[in-house]
């Protein structure tokens, strides 16, 4: 993972969905408790999250799909990060700070309905 881009966002357009299998790597690394690969992933996080437009939106191909996708997967594995008993202390602030971001336009989704979705946002 370089400057905490995955697959075809380290050589092409950017494309946020792109970056949920780091989600699934962040959630094996909390499983796992391997710190290395905790902090690897969290950089996926950090570096999606400085694309995101003032709208919501993400840098690189747009459309909302792009941006549902990867607000449900980041935010499924941001909750389970802070609350984790091992790494949430040390991932809070960050997490906290993400928040605003994570509320953004996408808060008005039709897709908000469903608990999984607002989990990080309620919490």
């Amino acid at each position: 993972m370089r400057r905490g881009l995955v697959g075809n966002n380290r050589t092409g357009v950017f494309v946020a969905d792109e970056q949920r299998e780091a989600m699934d790597g962040l959630v094996a690394g909390l499983a796992l408790k391997h710190d290395n690969y905790v902090e690897r992933c969290w950089r996926a996080v950090t570096a999606t999250y400085d694309r995101q437009t003032p709208e919501g939106d993400f840098t690189g191909k747009g459309g909302s799909s792009h941006m549902r996708f990867w607000m449900a997967w980041s935010n499924h594995a941001l909750y389970l990060l802070a609350n984790s008993p091992r790494y949430g202390p040390h991932y809070q602030g960050a997490i906290q700070a993400l928040l605003p971001k994570c509320r953004g336009r996408w808060i008005t989704s039709p897709s908000t309905a469903r608990p999984n979705c607002r989990m990080i946002i309620e919490s």
